[in-house]
């Protein structure tokens, strides 16, 4: 239930701190009570105020009890007779410290970017880039700050004082320099406190206060900490395949990216559903400009060895098209990076930009037909032929894909997502959710263009999952560290498939 007021919003965070593991009998954190010293008149832009220092929060354990700190802290700055509030990890005055490292760790960025409880309409959101940065404001924070309301009245007066004398990054800024992730709130909403507590059960997974206590406290705590972050936290959108069709509508030319298991051949066959003809092709290390496009084989002429030119893939689906300008054609190109793409496309590179007038035809080769000699040009591609290729960002050996080949096609990234029970029933939701957890937690941005995606968790079966996991998860991250991706997450990796498979990674 939603605090009531201010002294009901402090008592609640104490309360579901405790559930979350913090103990001042384990001194795994340092509660900070300002709230009730609030005697100091100070005067912040014309605007007077008898409540200063009017916050609380944790802070790191061996940090005192009053006065500069350093390291990441969980503050709150409420409203003293209002509803609302602002929950932020804050830096301490005296920097960083120990802190470092995690402020710098681009999973504790992001793993309180995804609590954002989309139902939460009220709740807004402000982040930094960089975490570790002490210098620069946060976007958006200081305007919505000194924001009033129809009336000029402040919003948020008790906040802005605090936040403007306590957390600038220097006196010579206005704006809070030393917060680097905030969101405002009502808290007396049932949503604004599921948010708040998301945020706290996030900080305290980070600062491991569920790893003090008894196997059974520490089993209570994690599944507290889980709970709450699970009520607000998001997955990344996915393209559906409606999505992708209305994009490739829009754009003809489209490319389907995203790690493994993510869809994007399933994706692609769902569209082609859409159309009256489909032609498909995979591309491989060996496919040339020969195959795509058009090339000069041998032959046999008799006994004689003679040449002819023979239409590639991409001449074929063209033919096709022109057969009927009424029905849409569609050339699948399945893992398009795995060739080398400037020697396959060549020429034709050119004509894969829509809406685009041009003056003169390009030459691509000639043809014999009917005894006669043909030359095949193009000025366009057909209106009525679309592109959709994939391409596997996980597999680093493949081709580097061009800003040129970029520009012209639209990039639609599929990302690993939890399945909807009524489509997939036997999705394995548990698993799935602690292989996210990790590579949310230790994976860089690029890192993150690795995760496997839904097809590796689609049956939950003990049986199964153990084979899964074995033949299919197991060796992927195995590749993954060996190329030396998420190598500060193995031991975990190697903990998490051991427990579920009775199978060491590594023997």
């Amino acid at each position: 239930m939603a605090p009531k007021n201010l002294s009901d919003l402090r008592t609640k965070i104490l309360e579901a701190a405790e559930d979350f593991g913090y103990s001042t009998e384990k001194n795994n954190a340092l509660f900070r009570d300002c709230i009730t010293d609030r005697r100091t008149p100070l005067l912040v832009r014309d605007v007077k105020s008898e409540y200063a220092n009017f916050l609380f929060g944790f802070v790191r354990e061996d940090q005192p009890p009053s006065g500069a700190y350093d390291g990441l802290s969980f503050v709150i700055f409420p409203e003293k007779d209002g509803t609302h509030c602002l929950v932020s990890i804050g830096i301490g005055s005296s920097s960083l410290g120990k802190d470092g490292d995690l402020a710098q760790n681009p999973g504790f960025r992001r793993s309180f970017m995804r609590l954002i409880n989309k139902g939460n309409s009220d709740a807004k959101f402000f982040f930094k880039l960089r975490f570790d940065d002490m210098e620069t404001s946060t976007p958006g924070l200081q305007e919505e700050l000194y924001s009033t309301d129809d009336a000029g009245n402040s919003k948020y007066e008790d906040v802005l004082i605090n936040t403007s004398t306590k957390y600038n990054a220097d006196s010579g800024k206005d704006a809070p320099g030393l917060l680097p992730a905030a969101f405002i709130v009502n808290y007396q909403t049932d949503d604004g406190w599921n948010l708040i507590l998301s945020w706290l059960a996030q900080y305290a997974r980070w600062r491991c206060w569920d790893k003090h206590g008894t196997g059974s406290e520490i089993k209570k705590y994690a599944g507290k900490i889980n709970n709450a972050i699970s009520q607000c936290r998001v997955s990344l959108d996915c393209p559906t395949p409606p999505d992708i069709y209305n994009i490739l509508m829009d754009k003809k030319y489209v490319v389907l990216q995203g790690a493994p298991g993510c869809g994007k051949t399933w994706s692609a066959n769902e569209v082609a559903n859409n159309f009256s003809e489909v032609v498909f092709t995979q591309f491989h290390a060996e496919t040339a400009y020969s195959d795509f496009v058009y090339g000069i084989r041998p032959t046999l002429d008799g006994t004689t060895l003679a040449y002819k030119g023979e239409k590639g893939v991409l001449l074929k689906a063209i033919e096709v098209a022109e057969k009927d300008s009424k029905r849409n054609v569609l050339l699948i190109i399945d893992e398009i990076n795995r060739a080398n793409l400037a020697n396959v496309l060549g020429p034709v590179f050119y004509l894969f930009e829509p809406n685009t007038e041009r003056k003169h035809k390009l030459h691509l080769g000639t043809i014999w037909e009917n005894g006669q000699e043909k030359p095949i040009e193009l000025e366009k591609l057909p209106e009525n032929l679309y592109v959709l290729a994939t391409m596997n960002t996980a597999d680093k050996s493949l081709a580097v894909v061009d800003f040129a080949l970029r520009r012209r096609f639209a990039w639609v990234t599929l990302y690993p997502h939890k399945l909807d029970k009524k489509e997939c029933p036997d999705f394995d939701e548990e698993l799935f959710e602690k292989v996210d957890e990790l590579f949310s937690r230790y994976a860089t941005d690029e890192e993150l263009n690795l995760q496997p995606g839904q097809s590796y968790f689609m049956d939950k079966n003990e049986k199964i999952r153990s084979e899964n996991i074995k033949f299919g998860l197991m060796p992927l991250m195995k590749e993954y560290f060996a190329e030396g991706f998420l190598l500060s997450a193995k031991e975990e990796f190697a903990q998490l498939f051991t427990s579920y498979t009775n199978t060491y990674m590594y023997k």
